[in-house]
């Protein structure tokens, strides 16, 4: 299937998700770890957008074939993979990125790594899960969690490098890190970060990357394409690191980051990489992620005062309306 058209590929799925419910131990040595190392590089080409793509109204792609077969049976496929190979999956994904000659090639290795947080998760903060000694994740998922670490620094690089650009953003750095390369990328790249919110916020590795990654997320949500998953993300990370980001002087960056980064109106809606279109305004995900951090904060008073400056701009757009209303 490695090389023909997406229907073999799909009946050949059915093939290897049987294989998976066989016990590795009951399995040929052909069908472990390198068999599906090669499954692994076979979906990263296959989850590539169209070499043509711009838009879905555009495309000669049907988007709902390409969505249903790269968020279902490629998603399901890959986290097969994961099982196998471990933190080698990672390291695969991350080679690809690597060498990505294009922006197209950088999205689907950014897909690949979201679409397998929840195991991944799961083997790097449930010590309790089978395979795990009582003393915490094994060497594998210490791996994994390095290599995360490493992949998120990258993502945070790109997100200094774009909030140092100002107006400019990611079209500055567009040449020099994948993860600005397209506005697609950029979507795709905030989807991600929301899957990882749970590890930025319970390891040690994950701490170490949560000021550039939510600078990352402010700079996304100038990104008209990518406005509703940084949204999003960015409420989750805040939730998860809240205890960690919610000291005054923290509070207060994100507190003019955002005012400065949210517009007045919600932003025209935007179509993702994934087809959708949504007409709610995200702006509010937005303004709970800043008030999940504030009401962490031990200090009572202040916690008070910085609620009244987030709820201040929105008490004076609903004066705005009201006055406009009357006239």
């Amino acid at each position: 299937a490695e090389s023909h058209e997406r229907p073999v590929m799909e009946a050949a799925a059915d093939y290897f998700l049987m294989l998976n419910t066989v016990p590795t131990s009951q399995r040929h040595p052909s069908a472990g770890e390198p068999l599906f190392r090669r499954l692994a590089a076979a979906c990263l080409r296959r989850a590539e957008l169209p070499a043509d793509f711009t838009s879905w109204e555009e495309a000669d792609e049907d988007r709902d074939t390409f969505v249903r077969f790269r968020e279902q049976i490629l998603a399901d496929l890959l986290d097969n993979c994961q099982a196998q190979m471990r933190s080698g999956y990672l390291a695969e994904v991350c080679g690809a990125l690597g060498t990505a000659a294009s922006w197209r090639r950088a999205e689907a290795c950014v897909f690949a790594t979201r679409v397998v947080a929840s195991p991944l998760r799961r083997d790097i903060l449930e010590p309790s899960s089978p395979g795990h000694g009582a003393a915490g994740p094994d060497a594998e998922a210490e791996r994994s969690s390095a290599m995360l670490e490493q992949l998120l620094g990258t993502v945070g690089e790109a997100g200094r490098a774009a909030a140092a650009a100002g107006d400019a953003g990611f079209a500055a750095i567009a040449g020099s890190n994948a993860f600005g390369s397209h506005p697609v990328v950029v979507e795709s790249t905030a989807r991600m970060i929301g899957a990882y919110a749970p590890w930025l916020g319970g390891t040690q590795r994950g701490h170490a990357r949560q000021e550039t990654v939510i600078m990352y997320l402010l700079c996304a949500l100038r990104v008209p394409a990518a406005f509703r998953h940084a949204s999003h993300a960015f409420r989750s990370v805040c939730a998860r690191c809240a205890k960690r980001l919610n000291d005054a002087n923290t509070v207060t960056s994100l507190l003019d980051s955002v005012q400065k980064t949210l517009p007045a109106a919600p932003p025209k809606a935007a179509e993702s990489s994934d087809g959708k279109k949504d007409d709610d305004d995200d702006r509010s995900a937005v303004i709970e992620g800043i008030a999940r951090v504030i009401a962490s904060m031990p200090d009572p008073t202040a916690a008070a005062e910085f609620a009244k400056r987030l709820a201040a701009p929105i008490a004076a757009r609903a004066r705005e309306h009201m006055n406009a209303a009357n006239l």
